[in-house]
């Protein structure tokens, strides 16, 4: 869990970094290894990005901001994304080069390549915030915000008098004295007809949230444009759901939990950043077995039967449970 935020059309640059670190500060719990900061850019006046890191992949060399080779692309980063790898490999075979191994840089390089079509390539759960400073697509530099399909990373923003602003909470946006501290009657009206409050409504008024598969531009010094949440994802058209109609039945079990055990952090199990030498070979061989599990959960669901036909002791069927499960990850011991 990281977070970012970001203001933009500030008066001063000082006034824009000292609320950008302000809003990050508030942000510490979501990513307690590392912050970075895009602040006094002389090719984007009024602009400062902020970020909280928790490292999850790269430990060393994954700091944010990432920018590509000629650093006039530059990225915040919030999430994961399942298939950086296979991005990688083909951005190399591009030309594309990499300094770091994170999946934040894929974003910078696939930008370069694919422009906004490059949220159709990805396949993770994220929250972005990407500067052009080129003048590629306009004759300002532009700041590009996205937010995954399914809306699992959150992303907020407000407009303002004194800018721009927008954060992964509304908690941030508040300390950076961006969101006034006033409610939104219209949504406290929802909530208490319905339980909750629709996106991309929140309680605060003037806060929105960017919808889930939503994408908004904005051109950093002109003040004149209104920034407006585009849909990016169409269930229907998706080009990751039409790869799992007719990927599916062809190992897309095994793609799926080999991709995801990529951004598993065994040392959280571990604090201590030891892992048994068992366990660890059991990680490695489970990958591939795990993923085939409809006769492990037939086997599962016939011992399953067999504990309550044999006992209706609670603690008894408990000891037997343990005994199956520790058999079935120590095939060698007979004995538990």
């Amino acid at each position: 869990m990281c977070g970012i935020c970001g203001i933009a059309f500030a008066g001063r640059a000082s006034e824009a970094e000292s609320q950008v670190r302000a809003m990050a500060a508030a942000m510490r719990h979501r990513g307690p290894d590392d912050d970075g900061f895009l602040v006094n850019e002389a090719r984007a006046p009024g602009l400062a990005l902020g970020m909280r890191r928790l490292s999850i992949i790269d430990l060393k060399t994954g700091h944010q901001p990432v920018w590509n080779e000629t650093r006039d692309v530059a990225v915040i980063f919030n999430g994961e994304l399942y298939n950086y790898r296979e991005l990688r490999e083909r951005l190399t075979l591009s030309g594309h080069r990499f300094s770091t191994q994170s999946d934040t840089e894929i974003l910078v390089h696939a930008w370069e390549e694919w422009g906004e079509d490059c949220l159709e390539e990805l396949r993770g759960m994220f929250a972005l915030a990407l500067l052009d400073l080129r003048k590629r697509y306009a004759t300002a530099p532009l700041l590009f915000l996205a937010r995954d399909p399914l809306g699992i990373k959150p992303l907020y923003y407000t407009q303002t008098s004194d800018g721009f602003a927008f954060a992964s909470e509304i908690r941030a946006l508040m300390a950076g004295g961006m969101a006034p501290k006033k409610v939104s009657h219209d949504a406290l009206t929802s909530y208490f007809l319905f339980g909750g409050v629709s996106e991309p409504v929140t309680l605060l008024d003037g806060v929105f949230s960017l919808p889930p598969g939503h994408r908004m531009l904005l051109y950093v010094p002109e003040r004149r444009r209104m920034p407006r949440a585009r849909a990016w994802w169409d269930a229907t058209r998706s080009v990751a759901a039409k790869e799992a109609r007719t990927t599916r039945g062809h190992g897309w079990k095994t793609r799926c939990v080999r991709t995801w055990l990529r951004m598993f952090r065994w040392d959280y199990f571990f604090p201590a950043g030891w892992i048994p030498a068992r366990l660890r070979r059991l990680r490695h061989a489970r990958e591939r077995e795990f993923v085939h599990s409809r006769s492990a959960f037939r086997e599962h669901r016939t011992m399953k039967r067999r504990w309550h036909a044999a006992s209706p002791n609670i603690a008894e069927r408990s000891i037997a449970k343990f005994r199956w499960k520790a058999m079935r990850w120590y095939p060698g011991s007979t004995k538990v």
